[in-house]
């Protein structure tokens, strides 16, 4: 059972929807709020991002702003809380289909990447293509870094809420950083007050819950794009190898500048990549 709510409001150039999808999980009959931004021509294949452990939909506001009037249909997505990342792949089957869109390209960054690939893993058949910013395609050197890591999540379930923003801030670089940077990261900080607590330590707990992607996907070399960051970000040394040895041969979108966020600080450059990646795909604007 699904039940959609939305409401307009403008952002910018653009006219975006800020909705929700309330979905009934069919074993634990657990309502499931999946909160989201949806702007631009509905009858063309969606752009789907999945954002960071520290998200919102309202994230990814510079793509909804500056695609959406070119004529891309970009969704921003906010998952509910989840138990495994299996069990949210299918929620997220769900939310797609309640949304009818039966077939997307997935933008991820940092966890949405993890959570996007493991979704293509799971459902080659929805995904059109799949674009990992500073990502990842295994938790396990986040247990080996982070010593509360290792108790498998549980901690993250009883921590209260400014104890989980806490544990996400120490992760975030405030040494000297660039003006544009700077700016991301203090958008990020007043973001996570409105994240709820559940979402916040359902998502610290992914990263711990060891687990790989199941590889390789059934995705073609062009259709998968690996944006990273060259400057200092929150991802433990060793995880970029990884993922460039997952996907040897996938085209490398490099930034010089961008932080964690780069889709916020530097998203012209960011929009960019992600426009010619679309198009490499088949992404038709008319």
């Amino acid at each position: 059972m699904s039940a959609n709510r939305c409401r307009c409001y403008s952002c910018g150039c653009a006219a975006v929807v800020v909705g929700v999808v309330l979905l009934v999980a069919m074993l634990s009959c657990v309502l499931q709020e999946w909160r989201y931004h949806s702007g631009g021509p509905k009858g063309r294949v969606a752009v789907v991002f999945l954002g960071p452990a520290c998200s919102t939909s309202a994230h990814f506001f510079r793509q909804l702003c500056a695609l959406c009037p070119k004529g891309y249909h970009i969704i921003a997505t906010q998952p509910p809380p989840f138990d495994t990342l299996d069990a949210l792949c299918r929620s997220f089957e769900r939310f797609l289909n309640a949304l009818s869109l039966q077939r997307v390209h997935l933008v991820g960054c940092s966890l949405g990447g993890f959570i996007a690939a493991h979704f293509a893993s799971f459902f080659p058949s929805r995904v059109a293509s799949l674009v990992m910013c500073n990502a990842f395609v295994s938790t396990q050197a986040f247990a080996e870094t982070m010593p509360l890591l290792a108790t498998g999540g549980a901690a993250f379930s009883v921590m209260p809420s400014f104890a989980l923003r806490a544990f996400i801030m120490q992760s975030l670089d405030q040494g000297t950083l660039l003006p544009q940077v700077a700016d991301a990261v203090d958008f990020v900080v007043e973001e996570l007050d409105s994240v709820p607590r559940e979402q916040l330590a359902s998502r610290l707990a992914a990263h711990c819950a060891v687990h790989k992607v199941r590889g390789p996907l059934r995705l073609e070399v062009e259709q998968i794009l690996l944006i990273e960051s060259h400057d200092k970000i929150a991802r433990p040394p060793g995880l970029k190898e990884e993922l460039l040895q997952f996907f040897p041969q996938s085209k490398v979108g490099e930034m010089k500048h961008g932080g964690d966020f780069p889709y916020l600080s530097f998203p012209d450059e960011f929009n960019v990549f992600v426009e010619v990646h679309l198009k490499r795909n088949g992404y038709k604007l008319s």
